[in-house]
């Protein structure tokens, strides 16, 4: 049977520990302190690798716990280390990542900020016209003017037309008038030809021809 060499190997962090050979020593051998001192230098080296004693533990082949719990784990140094259920919680769970990637987070995606920026403004062109529309009826009855998500709506209605009438914008508008429209009011008890003369249109008002003087008009405006 071989001895173990009397210069025992020393021991390296991070190492795997040299393998420890099962040894049926003489009765010389066991009176012999050197080699008992490289056998025990071996195991006492195993030890120490295996308990981290001389840095990391290295382990070949891995760990099997037999599905018991693995506890106490600290915060990960290194790509490789372990992480804790805790860990994986606090940083990867579906609301740790919705807190980082929603916006005003620290990982907040492009698209979703301009998404967001186009929704709010969405909102409240929305918000706006339907405002708008909801004051419309009370403009349309008392003659008035409305914003509608950026043009002007000015509309009223008038009372019996004399061959012509002027109407006077119940506020002038800022710019132009590309687009005035009136229609017969029936007011009369016939049916009326109700004209806008287009060279009458400005930005305080315009004039209406009917060929019916007992009919008033209802009328709208668009401008900016």
């Amino acid at each position: 049977m071989s001895v173990p060499s009397p210069v025992p190997r020393p021991p390296t962090p991070g190492i795997n520990p040299v393998p420890i050979q099962s040894y049926q020593f003489s009765k010389e051998q066991l009176a012999d302190p050197a080699v008992m001192n490289v056998f025990f230098q071996q195991v006492a080296d195993a030890l120490n690798l295996g308990n981290g004693t001389l840095g990391k533990v290295v382990q070949p082949s891995g760990f099997d716990v037999r599905g018991a719990t693995v506890s106490n784990l600290g915060a990960p140094e290194e790509d490789g280390d372990a992480i804790s259920a805790g860990h994986a919680a606090s940083q990867y769970s579906p609301e740790a990542q919705q807190k980082a990637l929603d916006i005003g987070g620290p990982n907040a995606l492009k698209g979703l900020n301009a998404a967001y920026a186009q929704s709010a403004q969405n909102a409240q062109a929305i918000s706006r016209i339907n405002a708008s529309v909801a004051n419309a009826a009370t403009v349309l009855a008392s003659g008035g003017t409305t914003p509608l998500a950026g043009p002007i709506i000015q509309m009223g209605d008038t009372a019996a037309i004399p061959t012509t009438l002027p109407v006077v914008f119940p506020t002038p508008f800022p710019n132009t008038v590309p687009i005035v429209v009136a229609c017969d009011d029936y007011a009369g008890g016939a049916d009326s030809i109700i004209s806008v003369e287009k060279a009458s249109v400005t930005k305080a008002g315009f004039t209406l021809h009917s060929n019916n003087t007992s009919s008033g008009a209802f009328w709208i405006a668009i401008g900016s």
